[in-house]
């Protein structure tokens, strides 16, 4: 798979993408859009890895008072092979980024509560 992952917050708003978002999911070898290969604030990350996982990274934070968070799961960059590939320069180290299922694993952390 293939996944759009944000690097700098979108926003300051709760319901907005944060650092460390998966966007979305494509299957490898996706013609991702020239916008989508140069934009600074999203990084590309090919690794194989199961469908319960991209549902995860997909899934949403809901509460009964219909707040919600954009993503329940996020990519810790720190704990990234190679971190500075995901740090903002406002240039792109290289167009698709590519991780083992393991390195992946490690960085995936879930998000604190929402209050």
């Amino acid at each position: 798979m293939e996944f759009l992952v944000r690097i700098v917050d979108r926003s300051d708003r709760e319901d907005d993408s944060k650092r460390g978002d998966v966007l979305c999911a494509q299957p490898d070898g996706w013609a991702w859009s020239q916008a989508e290969l140069v934009n600074p604030d999203w990084r590309i990350v090919s690794v194989r890895v199961l469908q319960s996982t991209v549902d995860a990274f997909l899934s949403q934070a809901t509460r009964t008072d219909r707040r919600f968070r954009r993503r329940e799961w996020y990519l810790d960059f720190t704990e990234a092979p190679t971190p500075s590939d995901f740090d903002f320069t406002g240039s792109r180290p290289v167009a698709i980024i590519t991780m083992t299922r393991q390195e992946a694993l490690r960085m995936v952390k879930q998000k604190p509560a929402m209050v």
